[in-house]
């Protein structure tokens, strides 16, 4: 069994992904004064249906890795793009948030209030160790 799946199997100590970070996640919006509150509530959103596909892992080592994936959605939903923006340093973990992503897809449409075809967010993620 590969590193992937092995780390893939393994029962989770502790996995959190972006829900303590979201008033931290960025968008290209636009907006010089931040997210809206309907785009920080559709962020919200769109973490909880990531963190329901998260792999749950538990690291061989103690402490904590971080990385984050930029999410681009086009208005429908639809998942355009998934790229790693700050690696953990591992390929296997990385692949991991990249798959949540992709298999949480597709999204719901943005509310109506938000303008533009298309949204890209910067969404953190971090893995944990027991201790």
């Amino acid at each position: 069994m590969n590193l992937r799946a092995g780390l893939a199997a393994m029962v989770a100590t502790s996995v959190a992904l972006a829900l303590p970070f979201v008033a931290a996640a960025q968008s290209n919006s636009g907006n010089v004064s931040g997210p809206s509150n309907s785009e920080k509530d559709y962020i919200v959103v769109v973490v909880r249906q990531i963190a329901q596909h998260f792999a749950r892992v538990r690291l061989l080592m103690d402490g904590e890795v971080t990385g984050s994936v930029r999410v681009t959605l086009a208005r429908d939903g639809k998942l355009m793009a998934a790229t790693i923006k700050q690696s953990t340093g591992s390929p296997d973990l990385d692949n991991l948030a990249l798959d949540a992503v992709r298999q949480a897809a597709p999204y719901p449409p943005f509310p109506q209030d938000l303008k533009g075809n298309n949204r890209s967010f910067l969404v953190p993620f971090r893995y944990q160790s027991k201790n």
